[in-house]
This record gives C-alpha cells, structure tokens and sequence, in this order.
C-alpha cells in the first residue's frame, strides 16, 4: 500500500502546494455557487478572482510556514498559520476583488470563502 508518511519532505509539500492549487478556486466557486444560490460559471464573473486569490495565496502560505509546519507536526503552528493564512486570502481577496473585477463578489460570499477556504485548506 502507497504510504504518503514515507515520502521525502519535498514531496509532501509539493503535493500539498497542488492541493491548495486545487482548493483554493474551489472555496471561491463554492462560496460564490453557495451565496447566489446558481452556477457562478457566468460569463459577466471575471476570471481574476480565482487567478488573485490563488497567487497571492500560496505565498502567503509559504511565507507563514503552513507547508514546512504541516509536514513536520500537525499541531499549535499549523492550525494558527492555516487561520492567519485563510484570513489573509480573504482580505487579498476582497482587495482584489475591489480593485480587478468589473461585477464585485457579494460580500457574504467573501465570508462564505472565509470558512470554507478554512476548512477545505486543514481538511486536505
């Protein structure tokens, strides 16, 4: 049986980086799909939410040590860099969102990324 424990500590973490490469636009649809109650896949929604949020993510995350905290121990770190992490995205994502798309994202919609984000990036 594949064991994910025994990979290097470099493979842990390239594999978590595709997770939340995964997670992070699916906590948005979601939160979008959830808030309006359809399909968010709509033309007149820019695409660069989802390109904003992802990019300024992920090296939010690195910087505050998510990856190297959660393949070393799952504990004290991992849970506050994970909500300092999540909660920094949904302020850059507010601030993208303000700044790049022509039809804003409601703003329950961006609390809705929030909780889901966070529960999508400590689940994986």
């Amino acid at each position: 049986m594949f064991r994910l424990g025994g990979l290097p500590r470099s493979s842990k973490r390239v594999i978590m980086v595709l997770a939340d490469i995964l997670m992070i636009p699916g906590a948005l649809y979601s939160a979008i799909w959830l808030h309006a109650g359809t399909d968010p896949a709509n033309p007149a929604i820019s695409i660069w939410p989802y390109v904003g949020v992802l990019a300024l993510t992920l090296p939010m995350f690195a910087k505050l040590g998510l990856y190297r905290a959660v393949v070393r121990y799952i504990g004290a770190k991992a849970i506050i860099a994970v909500f300092a992490g999540v909660t920094l995205s949904a302020v850059a994502l507010f601030a993208i969102d303000a700044l790049l798309t022509p039809q804003p994202i409601p703003f329950p919609a961006l609390i809705i990324y929030w909780a889901l984000a966070l529960i999508y990036v400590a689940g994986s």
